[in-house]
């Protein structure tokens, strides 16, 4: 019996995982693909199709979902920053909304065990988002603020 509890909290925890981790991507370009649009640069989402795996979703330039649009100028300009903190400002946002469940009452400690696990992957996501290298987003706002 204890066995088969063991198997089916893992299956929850992987299941809690998996779907924080898309719906933090997801959440990521819709604030990237609202910015944009509220600049009038017509973006454009562009989802994979396949060949993803939640290693995948981690990496550097990982294309689940990303938004393209066009820009008249080659530099980096200021709206190009408001683009590019809009996504890890959503990852934030999913995180504080978590942290809220977290401590409701009545809260399980396997519930609590999830909701931290929600909270973690959004704020591993914010925090490789916010990086500043190419081509993360981090790139394009720390080289506006410098």
């Amino acid at each position: 019996m204890k066995l088969i509890k063991f198997i089916a909290l893992a299956a929850l925890f992987f299941l809690v995982f998996v779907t924080s981790i898309g719906f933090n991507v997801i959440a990521h370009e819709c604030a990237h693909y609202a910015a944009a649009e509220a600049y009038d640069l017509n973006p454009e989402m562009n989802f994979a199709t396949t060949g993803m795996s939640v290693a995948a979703l981690y990496s550097a330039d990982s294309k689940i979902a990303s938004i393209t649009y066009f820009s008249d100028s080659p530099e980096i300009l200021p709206e190009d920053s408001v683009i590019a903190a809009a996504g890890p400002i959503a990852n934030l946002i999913i995180a504080c909304f978590a942290l809220m469940f977290y401590f409701t009452q009545n809260r399980s400690r396997v519930g609590k065990m999830l909701v931290m696990l929600v909270i973690t992957t959004s704020l591993i996501s914010f925090g490789i988002n916010i990086l500043p290298f190419a081509p993360s987003d981090g790139f394009y706002i720390w080289h506006f603020l410098m």
